[in-house]
C-alpha cells in the first residue's frame, strides 16, 4: 500500500472508513453537510463507510479522521464530479476495483496545516462577535464599506474616515492587538495608538501607545497572530 502525506490544497478523492464506530458515523454528516455522497455497509461490510466529498471539505475530514483515530483508505481518483447516486454504490465499487488505495499519514507538516485551518475556521466563525466588542471597548466605529481582511487582520476606516484601524485575530491566549492611525491632524499628539485587548474573561485593555520601549514587542505579538 502506498503511503502519502496529505498536505496539498489539491487533495481530493474518496474515503473508505473501515470499522467505523457508531459515534463517528453519527458525527460524519455534520463534518460535511453538503457536497458529499455516503454509502453505509460498503461492499457488504456493516461498519465500513465510503464517502465522496468536494475538495473544500478535505481538511475538515482530516481533522475528523484524526479526532476519532479512524482507519481510512484514500482513493485519489474518486471524485465528487463522477455523480455517484445515493443508495447505488455499484459504479463506485467497480471504479475502486482497479485502484490502489493510499493510507493517510499525519506528520508534523500536516498537523501544522490543520492547526492553521482550525485557527482560520475559528476566526471566520467568531469575528462577527469579537469585532463589535472591540470597537465598543475602544469607542471606535467602522465604515463597513472600507473593511477588508488580510491574513485574518480586519483593516478599515472609521465612519468619518479620520482613522485607519487594524484589528488582529486572536492569539492562542485570546488576545487581540489593535492599531489606530490618525489620518488628520488633531490636538492629540499620538497619531498612532496601540492596544492589547483580552476579551475573556473581563475585557482587559493594555494601552501601549506611550510605552515606546514595548512597541517592538507589541508589533511582534501582532505579527504572530497572522493567519498563514
Amino acid at each position: 500500500m502506498q503511503i502519502q502525506n496529505i498536505n496539498s490544497t489539491n487533495f481530493n478523492g474518496g474515503y473508505k472508513f473501515i470499522g467505523m464506530s457508531a459515534e463517528a458515523r453519527a458525527e460524519l454528516g455534520n463534518v460535511v453537510k453538503k457536497g458529499k455522497t455516503i454509502y453505509d455497509s460498503f461492499q457488504g461490510n456493516p461498519n465500513d463507510v465510503f464517502m465522496v466529498a468536494k475538495d473544500n471539505f478535505h481538511k475538515a475530514i482530516l481533522l475528523f479522521i484524526q479526532k476519532h483515530n479512524l482507519k481510512c483508505q484514500y482513493y485519489p481518483e474518486v471524485k465528487s464530479s463522477m455523480n455517484f447516486k445515493l443508495g447505488h454504490p455499484e459504479q463506485l465499487e467497480q471504479i475502486i476495483e482497479t485502484q490502489t488505495p493510499e493510507e493517510i499519514v499525519f506528520d508534523e507538516e500536516t498537523d501544522k496545516e490543520l492547526s492553521e485551518y482550525q485557527r482560520r475556521t475559528y476566526v471566520n466563525q467568531h469575528e462577527k462577535d469579537y469585532l463589535p466588542n472591540i470597537l465598543d471597548i475602544l469607542k471606535l466605529d467602522m465604515d463597513a464599506g472600507t473593511c477588508r481582511e488580510k491574513r485574518g487582520v480586519k483593516i478599515f476606516q472609521n465612519k468619518n474616515h479620520t482613522k485607519d484601524i487594524y484589528v488582529s485575530p486572536p492569539d492562542k491566549n485570546n488576545k487581540h492587538y489593535v492599531k489606530v492611525f490618525s489620518k488628520v491632524s488633531s490636538s492629540d499628539p499620538n497619531t498612532v495608538k496601540l492596544y492589547e485587548i483580552n476579551l475573556s474573561p473581563e475585557n482587559k485593555v493594555v494601552d501601549y501607545t506611550n510605552r515606546f520601549d514595548k512597541w517592538s514587542d507589541f508589533n511582534r505579538n501582532f505579527e504572530n497572530t497572522l493567519l498563514k
